[in-house]
């Protein structure tokens, strides 16, 4: 089974961004940032949208094939650091244009039963899967803002920042 989440991002981001230059870091949750710092750090450069893109749960269009996909993760739950199994790999694709970021992709799972999901509401994570995108756009590791959607559509997100306050 197949499930297909695209997220589209709207709006004006930072100047000191450089969408060509955006370090794709999607992890199914922000703990994961520190559960594997070890690692070495995997990057993929977004690739500018040539032709009007469709937001309707389909990666159609041509430039959706070309793109250079992001894949070989690693599980957060229910086994922390295992490399995620190929009949339940996620697939994820990054694109920009002037006005938006497009984050579309493929989640696979063995059964539609397999799909943890509930109805729960925004910005509550229950005990649903869930598919999201950290922008690290301070690129320091520390500062970034999380979007994430669940198998129902249900969107949250996040901000991240150094929670002391400035202290080391």
């Amino acid at each position: 089974m197949e499930t297909f989440y695209l997220i589209r991002i709207v709006g004006s981001l930072p100047k000191t961004i450089k969408m060509k230059h955006y370090c794709l870091c999607i992890f199914l949750s922000a703990t994961s940032l520190f559960l594997f710092g070890q690692a070495p750090k995997r990057q993929l450069a977004a690739q500018r949208a040539t032709g009007a893109i469709k937001v309707d749960g389909n990666l159609d269009e041509l430039i959706w094939k070309n793109a250079i996909p992001a894949k070989d993760f690693v599980e957060w739950r229910p086994d922390a650091g295992k490399p995620e199994a190929p009949m339940t790999k996620t697939i994820v694709y990054i694109l920009y244009d002037n006005n938006s970021v497009y984050i579309g992709g493929y989640c696979y799972e063995r059964t539609k039963d397999s799909v943890s999901k509930e109805l729960v509401g925004r910005d509550v994570v229950g005990v649903n899967d869930f598919v999201g995108v950290i922008f690290d756009t301070y690129n320091d590791g520390i500062n970034g803002v999380g979007f994430y959607v669940t198998p129902y559509g249900e969107q949250f997100d996040a901000k991240y920042s150094n929670s002391n306050m400035g202290e080391d």
